[in-house]
């Protein structure tokens, strides 16, 4: 069941009812289309923001396939290349969506153990697939404040 409490939690946090207010997808939608690419207000646009966001439920749901944790394939931080906002947004839901679907195949002895990491051989414990996405739904709430701050 730890894979449908996580799905429900990751849904939540995107277009749910979460506890501390707006689910993402909702700040997403307000984002005034003007501020989208701009970088007046700090060294990242909300644009670059939602591609790291994006970058990084990518590398999640690879993870969460078995790959060796790395940085994402796209990068960091990538260029948003201009994409138009609506673009952006279909790219992030896309991502959640095949994340989500990735956690319901999974089951709760698959979740309880550690993501193939080693990045660093000194850190004995590297983490289960269950920390793993919540750290990513920590992510998302994270950089969608961000995103509100920057909309304001």
């Amino acid at each position: 069941m730890i894979a449908s409490d996580l799905a429900k939690e990751l849904h939540e946090t995107l277009s749910g009812q979460p506890w501390y207010g707006s689910p993402v997808i909702t700040i997403m939608n307000n984002v005034g289309l003007e501020k989208v690419h701009d970088k007046s207000r700090g060294p990242h646009s909300i644009a670059d923001i939602i591609m790291h966001m994006i970058a990084w439920t990518e590398e999640t749901t690879e993870r969460m396939k078995g790959k060796f944790a790395s940085n994402p394939g796209r990068g960091d931080w990538p260029d948003p290349d201009q994409k138009s906002w609506s673009e952006l947004v279909d790219l992030f839901i896309s991502a959640n969506e095949h994340l989500k679907a990735t956690i319901v195949k999974m089951d709760d002895d698959m979740l309880a153990k550690e993501v193939n990491d080693d990045r660093y051989p000194e850190i004995a414990e590297k983490g289960s697939y269950e920390e793993l996405v919540k750290g990513i739904i920590q992510h998302h709430i994270y950089h969608s404040a961000q995103i509100a701050i920057l909309n304001k």
